[in-house]
């Protein structure tokens, strides 16, 4: 389920199965309640990560006593699902915050798994404009028989072309 390149990057099987146990639990509990607002949010937190590591390690050395304050910043910075709070500070606890990311990425595949969705990255040069993205989507979507869902982007290492990459 989040296994693949654009998502899980070079995860080793041990740090996958964890990582998918613990986002299924989670999900599990929790997933009912997830929009495609709480999906974009998501995947924007797990960009800044991946951007920036030491945020992780901010949150892994924060003093015990601090766990809730600092996961609500967290949380109230990426407009977070606030039921991800429970998660995060169990992983503090467990001592298993480096997995976040890959957790996190976990739950967006379980999301758009259950929803019956599809994310595309597009990448384009030059940029798409607003009626040819549509056209791109209503022929994936029409192809795939799912919603999608996706992020463009102007990439000018290819030369005249598009680029449409899926987690599936």
């Amino acid at each position: 389920v989040c296994s693949s390149d654009l998502w899980a990057g070079q995860m080793n099987r041990q740090s996958f199965r964890l990582a998918y146990k613990y986002a299924s639990a989670f999900f599990n509990l929790y997933g009912k309640s997830f929009t495609d607002q709480d999906f974009w949010n998501i995947k924007k937190a797990v960009s800044a990560i991946d951007e920036n590591r030491s945020i992780l390690s901010f949150m892994e050395w924060a003093e015990s006593g601090k766990n809730s304050g600092i996961v609500s910043v967290f949380l109230k910075r990426f407009d977070l699902h606030s039921d991800l709070g429970k998660l995060l500070i169990l992983l503090k606890k467990q001592k298993r915050v480096l997995l976040i990311p890959d957790i996190l990425r976990c739950i967006l595949n379980l999301y758009l798994k259950r929803s019956d969705k599809l994310y595309f990255e597009l990448q384009s040069y030059p940029k798409l404009s607003d009626s040819q993205e549509d056209d791109i989507v209503k022929f994936l979507a029409g192809v795939s028989k799912k919603e999608v869902l996706y992020f463009s982007k102007e990439n000018p290492e290819l030369i005249a072309g598009l680029k449409a990459q899926s987690t599936e």
